[in-house]
């Protein structure tokens, strides 16, 4: 195999990585920091997140888990 097929064979397989990558949900912690408009705060950031969808009821400075995928953002919140 040439040197220019080694990289293309390269390239392609960290493509198809990228895109196994972005398609896996994540799991983070956060806090509520408003409820209306909903807002959180991600562990670890400085800035807040809104237009997130919830399921259970939210309150000001609770923890809850966040899913983050396909550009979107769902919170859990302990009393669902």
């Amino acid at each position: 195999m040439n040197p220019g097929g080694i990289l293309e064979e390269l390239a392609a397989r960290i493509a198809t990585l990228s895109e196994k990558i972005a398609a896996t949900p994540r799991l983070q912690w956060a806090t509520i920091t408003n409820t209306s408009p909903l807002q959180i705060r991600l562990d670890g950031s400085t800035t807040t997140l809104s237009d997130l969808d919830c399921i259970g009821t939210p309150q000001r400075g609770h923890r809850v888990l966040a899913i983050l995928w396909n550009r979107r953002v769902t919170i859990i919140t302990g009393n669902a």
